[in-house]
């Protein structure tokens, strides 16, 4: 039994940190392409833009068959693999991603909410209005 026990423990670690290590690699990269010209740190660049909505919305696909039956990334409670995928998603959801663009992942936006209520993230505001680069001058 013991061993057992063990065996689920780093069974768990190594999928915790293998979603933060998705979060890092498939949400921050693409978010940062699409977000840092909306806060004029980069100037516009719409072919990487439009790559990065492409990868966004495969990460919300993948996020929702995983959470359609689950509440939780890893096991059945909150892990830093949530809170860490949150942290990422959180821009997103509040600057990009308007009722539209949620409409598909319904059991990622649930999660995300009730994450960030769980985990004290504060009041999110999930976007209205898709934000967009400012226009070149």
């Amino acid at each position: 039994y013991q061993r057992r026990v063990r065996a689920d423990d780093a069974t768990r670690a190594a999928q915790v940190t293998q979603w933060r290590d998705f979060a890092r690699s498939e949400i921050d990269l693409p978010a940062a392409a699409w977000l840092y010209p909306i806060r004029g740190l980069v100037p516009e660049n719409r072919a990487a833009t439009t790559h990065a909505k492409a990868d966004i919305r495969r990460v919300l696909a993948a996020l929702e068959r995983r959470l359609v039956d689950s509440d939780w990334l890893v096991g059945d409670a909150l892990t830093m693999a949530d809170i860490a995928t949150v942290g990422s998603l959180l821009p997103l959801f509040e600057l990009v991603l308007d009722a539209n663009m949620r409409q598909p992942y319904p059991a990622a936006v649930a999660w995300l909410q009730n994450t960030s209520r769980i985990a004290k993230f504060g009041e999110i505001q999930l976007c209205e209005k898709m934000m967009v680069a400012p226009k070149k001058k």
